[in-house]
């Protein structure tokens, strides 16, 4: 005898619930934190011009004599969402605009997923 059996009807109810609950919540939490809607978010096609790449220089490091610090800082991030995708450290301007359009790549191609 099993306690608490669902019928195969009464799975598929609770799962279409379930995922309508987290459609809202996930609405609620767009907006409360001041973001793009999903649904709005998914008609923005995802193209190279969607993330910007800043390189600076890492303030942690400014002013030291020492060529073997990571002097450079860099970031992508969505200009849709405002939010920052990834943020590492590099040896070079050059190299840190070079690993920032690298994992740009990578969120392209779908390697990498959007946050």
């Amino acid at each position: 005898m099993k306690l608490f059996a669902r019928s195969p009807e009464e799975k598929a109810k609770h799962s279409a619930k379930k995922a309508e609950r987290k459609v809202e919540f996930q609405r609620r939490k767009a907006e409360a934190l001041g973001r793009i809607p999903p649904e709005e978010l998914a008609a923005i096609p995802v193209t190279r011009e969607r993330f910007s790449i800043e390189v600076t220089e890492n303030i942690a490091t400014s002013g030291m004599a020492t060529t073997k610090a990571l002097k450079y800082r860099w970031t992508v991030t969505d200009t849709a969402t405002g939010v920052p995708q990834r943020t590492s450290y590099a040896f070079t301007y050059a190299g840190g605009h070079r690993e920032a359009t690298m994992f740009v790549a990578k969120l392209l191609s779908g390697k990498k997923k959007i946050k």
